[in-house]
């Protein structure tokens, strides 16, 4: 296998692993829910890649392709929402109707995945299947992407980091919060170099970066879900205050 195979597989065991020690922490917690499922998500994604990557047949990229952009698309917004309410309290639901919006967003993005024919045979070969992917549908996809992560950061400094002392408790798990999503960010930039790269080689060093550092952002959020009990005194100063959405 290649590398890239490895490290796909790793981040499938990872985000289980990770999101069982969510859901161990406090399985009640909304947020934590979110999360744990986000974790789940992001692996399901990683083990897609690797499963047609492996069969290499037409069928299997339509397929665990559409699977995989879905997967990371709703793992963005879960990681979104569990930010909102660790920041603002679940109460931002039903004060704000953009969370929801964002929600019917990403539904007909991923209806749209489901019923559209993105996914073209390029060339093939003995052993090997090349396709092409319209332009449309990855654009939709990254900029969706990019504004939710965006968003979860600027909440992250505006409600939790310039919020909290350094050294006070909670400080280290919101910046390593904070970190998560920066990476996740990058994963993504790196992601679009790869994909408009010429160059083979070029192309799967894009990926291997791509996979790490999307793994080391899930790292990253999780451990940062160990405790977030420094947020519960700041809830009523925030609650006052309107979310940047």
């Amino acid at each position: 296998m290649a590398i890239t195979h490895y490290i796909e597989v790793f981040g499938f065991i990872v985000g289980l692993i990770s999101a069982i020690a969510i859901l161990r922490k406090d399985s009640k917690y909304l947020a934590n829910i979110y999360l744990a499922l986000a974790n789940i998500l992001i692996g399901i994604y990683l083990i897609c890649i690797f499963t047609y990557d492996i069969i290499n047949e037409l069928w299997a990229i339509n397929v665990f392709l559409r699977i995989g952009m879905i997967s990371l698309l709703f793992a963005t917004l879960f990681i979104y929402y569990a930010m909102i309410i660790i920041m603002k309290s679940s109460q931002v639901f039903k004060e704000t109707k953009l969370v929801y919006v964002n929600l019917v967003v990403g539904i007909a993005i991923a209806i749209y995945f489901i019923i559209t024919d993105f996914i073209h045979l390029k060339e093939a070969s003995v052993g090997n299947v090349n396709v092409q992917i319209d332009l449309l549908p990855l654009a939709m996809i990254l900029v969706y992407l990019f504004y939710l992560t965006t968003v979860s950061i600027v909440i992250t400094f505006k409600f939790g980091i310039n919020r909290i002392s350094k050294g006070e408790k909670g400080y280290s798990k919101i910046r390593s919060f904070g970190v998560g999503l920066i990476l996740f960010i990058i994963a993504l930039l790196v992601n679009v170099v790869s994909q408009i790269t010429t160059n083979d080689l070029l192309g799967v060093i894009f990926d291997v970066l791509t996979f790490i550092i999307l793994v080391l952002g899930m790292l990253f959020i999780s451990f940062s879900v160990l405790d977030f009990s420094a947020l519960k005194r700041k809830k009523k100063e925030t609650l006052s205050e309107d979310p940047t959405l």
